[in-house]
């Protein structure tokens, strides 16, 4: 069922533009006219979703807070992250599933009607907007000769779902004798089993300054992390020396809450 409890509809705002067939979807407000309109891209911050079908120059009444009706432009099921959709000028501002070509997260999916297709209705909660991925750099400490290290990255506070790792140091690791290799894992809290979330990466492969997009491994929704978990590097050196240690090197976790 598709219900509407609004919380806070912002007062005073006006349509900068013909609204009357948008009732129901994502507005932003204009940075310079300050005025009402649609999204001219997927990567704008929506402001709420719009109550009436307001004429340019008319009221418009947009729910930021709440639940409120949504129309979609494509399929959800309950509880899913939900974004504004960018087609064109004229097709702009319907829900979507974060992720799909939006950068900003509106609000989650709790009702739904039909089939939950293009162009039907869902109910959604309304968040303060936050970015649909977020970022986390953590700083690594240097290899030791022939041993292994084990690094605490992050706690997991709510379900989320790892969508990056990038690896970068000022200088880059150098051994003719041995191996630096680094490990990414989650300690699921849930089954008390640690799973693997990048196989052990040579860090001698890295470009000085630059950052590397590490392999993430995705099956089975390993990279689905819940609350109580755990992210940790192992960092293992093979050999009695290292010839040439990395200096600077940071692990940027990118993810998305779910």
């Amino acid at each position: 069922m598709v219900t509407e409890l609004q919380g806070y509809n912002i007062p005073g705002l006006e349509a900068g533009e013909d609204l009357s067939t948008n009732q129901y979807r994502w507005v932003v407000q204009d940075a310079t006219t300050k005025k009402v309109r649609r999204p001219d891209s997927a990567t704008e911050i929506p402001l709420g979703i719009l109550q009436n079908a307001p004429k340019s120059g008319d009221g418009a009444t947009v729910c930021s807070d709440g639940v409120s009706k949504l129309i979609l432009g494509g399929a959800v099921a309950i509880g899913d992250p939900i974004g504004m959709e960018y087609v064109n000028a004229a097709d702009a501002g319907k829900g979507v599933l974060v992720g799909a070509g939006n950068t900003w997260r509106g609000g989650r999916v709790i009702g739904i009607y039909g089939t939950a297709a293009e162009d039907e209705l869902v109910s959604v909660l309304l968040d303060h907007p936050t970015p649909a991925k977020q970022t986390v750099t953590v700083a690594l400490p240097v290899f030791t000769a022939n041993s292994t290290i084990r690094e605490f990255l992050m706690s997991v506070s709510r379900p989320m779902k790892i969508t990056r790792f990038q690896l970068a140091a000022y200088t880059i690791p150098a051994d003719a004798d041995g191996n630096p290799t680094i490990q990414l894992i989650n300690y699921d809290l849930s089954t008390t089993t640690e799973d693997e979330l990048v196989a052990a990466f040579n860090a001698e492969g890295l470009v000085a300054k630059t950052p590397t997009t590490l392999t993430l491994i995705t099956t089975a929704g390993i990279n689905v992390l819940e609350a109580g978990d755990a992210l940790f590097a192992v960092m293992v050196h093979n050999a009695a020396a290292i010839d040439t240690n990395w200096a600077a090197a940071g692990l940027t976790i990118e993810f998305e809450y779910l």
